[in-house]
């Protein structure tokens, strides 16, 4: 009570005013929550608590500092936002709204000061005209930087997107619910359509959606769904191969039940991650290891041949899945993807026929993908640096490599969106690379491919009535070959 009585009656007047703000504040959410302030009142309350917030805190920095700040605003829209951000992506985490506003006020709070503090530390110098335009230029650059962002709510979260140069557009959120189209031919030739409600991780606005981080998922989803995929083709096409079961088989059929394809995916995939490890990251390091063995180069020369190396290891190994007569019908089906989605994108009607005359090569095609993971490893891990362990510098190669294949992923959009001498140049290599692992379809394979396509496309309930319709037909058309088999 006595430093009270000592307080400055100004500091008095600032603290009752605080105290004023945090009532009101107080008084009108509870009589919102009780239904007592209707909608017309409540829509003016909220500019009016957002003025007066503002109001107070600019009284601490102009008012009681006496520095002058213009860019006060910049730091409330910095709370402001990331608050509501917090808020929109706890609503499942946190079901009671008084939890979930106090933790984003402080997630707010938090953010406000973390841009406070980087602001201020180059201006702590600077008094009055000086502090003023640095403050103000700080403010202009985050109303420019809001004003270029894209933001939805769906049943799968926030969605973010940045709009830098004026092309993204709502749609870019990818707010409507997804899934995984495939259409497969079978053994009796018939085309069976099947479709999966999927949503990946980086469309759902989380921090999966982040920059360099939606590379590395977009990576791993992508071998997952790959997987699960090509399992779920070979049930569709049904007729299996009619062979006695090994004796090995039988075993884990016995021991594992109905999880043994489970688990014998999980080895394959095992299998090929180590086999990949070996083949693109152990052998380059032997092989460079070998090549400068007491040689006196630069750390650089020795990480940029280590490169090279894993780069002709890697197109050696695509001419050799090239020359497998079953991966090259893969390929097959790839230049019809290809092909489909040029005839798309060029605005023709999607049939064989005019998807036959596109071409077979696409900018954001995954071999693309793949040989920029090994062209920026090789720009990357030469500023890493040469390590003259053989596991040391394997195991750096391996720890970096999800930062590598996030940043690949960056330059693969930015490369695929833009039109220019620079995109082309980046480009060249992979679109290159395609004419091995695309191959000239027939046109039974683009059938199959518009079919995926045009499931893919469609809403999902629509996509999963044309399934049903699919389903229905095909066994139709079942019964009636029996029926005239049976006549015969």
């Amino acid at each position: 009570m006595n430093r009270l009585k000592h307080l400055k009656k100004t500091t008095k007047v600032d603290f009752l005013t605080y105290l004023g703000v945090i009532l009101a504040f107080a008084a009108v959410t509870l009589l919102q929550s009780m239904g007592m302030v209707d909608r017309s009142v409540s829509g003016m309350l909220v500019p009016i608590c957002c003025y007066v917030s503002m109001a107070v805190s600019l009284n601490l920095v102009v008012g009681i500092s006496g520095e002058l700040s213009l860019g006060h605003a910049g730091f409330m829209s910095i709370g402001a936002f990331s608050g509501v951000i917090a808020a929109m992506s706890l609503q499942s985490a946190i079901p009671s709204a008084p939890l979930r506003l106090a933790v984003a006020m402080a997630v707010g709070a938090l953010f406000a000061a973390a841009a406070g503090f980087v602001v201020g530390i180059p201006v702590l110098r600077l008094r009055g005209d000086y502090l003023a335009i640095v403050t103000l230029a700080f403010g202009e650059i985050i109303k420019e930087l809001i004003n270029c962002l894209l933001v939805g709510y769906d049943e799968n979260g926030l969605h973010i997107a940045l709009n830098l140069t004026g092309g993204e557009t709502i749609e870019s959120l990818a707010l409507a619910p997804g899934g995984i189209a495939m259409a497969v031919r079978d053994a009796k030739g018939r085309i069976i359509l099947d479709y999966k409600e999927y949503q990946t991780k980086a469309q759902k606005g989380t921090f999966y959606g982040l920059p360099i981080v939606r590379g590395v998922v977009a990576f791993v989803e992508s071998l997952t769904i790959g997987m699960n995929t090509l399992t779920r083709s070979a049930e569709l096409i049904g007729d299996p191969i009619d062979e006695e079961p090994t004796k090995f088989e039988k075993w884990l059929s016995e021991k594992l039940g109905k999880s043994v394809e489970k688990v014998v995916m999980g080895l394959a995939v095992i299998l090929a991650v180590a086999l990949s490890v070996g083949l693109f990251f152990l052998l380059p390091q032997f092989i460079s290891s070998l090549i400068f063995r007491g040689s006196a180069a630069t750390s650089a020369t020795k990480c940029l041949v280590e490169g090279l190396v894993r780069l002709c290891i890697f197109i050696g190994y695509i001419l050799f899945c090239a020359s497998v007569k079953d991966i090259k019908r893969v390929f097959m089906y790839h230049g019809a993807e290809h092909k489909t989605i040029a005839c798309y994108e060029a605005d023709d009607p999607l049939t064989p026929e005019n998807a036959m005359k596109h071409s077979r090569l696409h900018p954001r095609c995954g071999t693309n993908y793949l040989f920029l993971v090994m062209a920026v490893s090789i720009v990357f891990f030469a500023v890493v640096g040469w390590n003259e362990s053989l596991w040391l510098r394997l195991l750096s190669r391996i720890v970096f490599l999800p930062l590598v294949a996030g940043l690949s992923y960056e330059v693969l959009k930015l490369a695929a969106k833009y039109e220019n001498i620079f995109t082309k140049i980046i480009r060249a290599p992979g679109m290159a690379l395609q004419y091995i692992t695309t191959k000239e379809p027939t046109a039974d394979m683009l059938e199959v491919a518009i079919a995926s396509f045009n499931l893919a496309m469609s809403e999902p309930k629509e996509a999963m009535e044309m399934v049903r319709k699919n389903r229905e037909e095909t066994a139709d058309k079942a019964e009636t070959a029996e029926a005239l088999a049976g006549q015969a």
